[in-house]
């Protein structure tokens, strides 16, 4: 299991920017055992890079990004630290 200390960023592809919004970004050891790092209330820009501090950091295995309600995830990239 990693300690994910620092953040996550994401690229959203350029034909999706518009429609990622609400997201929840959750960190865990198990995906019954997520914890919220951080959200991103959007709506997102076309290639956008969305930066999510996870503050002092939280241990785990799993990512999870998740949109609240209804709708599609496109990600071009999620680069984890």
């Amino acid at each position: 299991m990693s300690f994910i200390t620092y953040q996550f960023i994401l690229f959203l592809p350029f034909f999706v920017g518009n429609r990622f919004s609400n997201a929840v970004i959750s960190v865990g050891g198990s995906l019954r055992s997520m914890k919220t790092c951080g959200t991103f209330k959007g709506p997102g820009k076309k290639g956008q890079r969305i930066e999510i501090n996870c503050g002092k950091g939280i241990k785990g295995r799993f990512v999870q990004v998740q949109l609240r309600g209804r709708g599609l995830i496109h990600l071009g990239e999620v680069q984890v630290y």
